[in-house]
């Protein structure tokens, strides 16, 4: 049996080392469309924050250049059960965020970032490549773009 004050003491020094975390911020590299493998690249180390994976090596690994690609396929050889994609609502979104953790999603034409939380039925933290940035987006701005809350793509690993 523990005693309780080694028990405490345990679990402060060793719950930091369990909870999940992100990776420094990157931005995608300059003159390159590589936003699904800065994506990828921030899901991965969340899940596995020991691997040893580069930016470099994640669009290498998966074949996919700077005209762009898509971040299921460097999921599907990091993550043993592979991935899933998928389109829906904002609440189809916060399912998958609840479930799977963060994921990666379409934000304007032909850009992918990270999702990270939806706060309530008003804002999106988000991860974006393009500025290397976390951002808190309203989600009244997608209104005022006569954009729908629809996310015509949601990409994540099946963990």
């Amino acid at each position: 049996m523990i005693p309780p004050l080694l028990r405490a003491l345990l679990l402060v020094f060793f719950l930091p080392c369990l909870s999940k975390r992100f990776p420094p911020q990157l931005a995608q590299f300059k003159h390159c469309n590589n936003c699904y493998a800065v994506c990828a690249y921030d899901i991965i180390k969340y899940h596995q924050p020991r691997l040893n994976v580069s930016l470099a090596g994640l669009m290498r690994a998966s074949g996919q250049t700077c005209n762009g690609g898509v971040p299921t396929l460097i999921f599907d050889k990091y993550f043993p059960r592979g991935s899933r994609k998928t389109s829906g609502s904002l609440l189809v979104l916060k399912r998958i965020l609840r479930k799977h953790g963060p994921c990666v999603v379409s934000f304007g034409k032909g850009h992918l970032v990270t999702a990270v939380r939806v706060s309530g039925k008003d804002s999106l933290l988000i991860r974006d490549p393009s500025d290397g940035q976390t951002k808190l987006v309203a989600l009244e701005e997608f209104f005022k773009r006569k954009e729908s809350l629809y996310f015509n793509y949601i990409a994540y690993p099946l963990l």
